[in-house]
């Protein structure tokens, strides 16, 4: 909905949401070939404290918070 007003009011030159490829629905039941495979919460706090004194460890922890794809 922001790109759709933000195209209207003449902020943005197109809407790239328009032409992108929706997820696609898998039924219930049917196996994915690929599962996507979340740390647990002790693989997160044994990575967090492994990454302490890494310059980037506040973005491997944003990372593991937020579940990028």
């Amino acid at each position: 909905m922001a790109l759709g007003q933000a195209l209207k009011w003449g902020l943005v030159r197109r809407n790239d949401c328009d032409i992108a490829d929706a997820p696609r629905d898998v039924p219930l039941g049917v196996e994915a070939k690929e599962k996507v495979r979340h740390l647990t919460d002790g693989q997160a706090c044994h990575y967090f404290r492994a990454t302490a004194d890494h310059r980037w460890h506040n973005y491997y922890v944003a990372a593991v918070q937020t579940a990028p794809r």
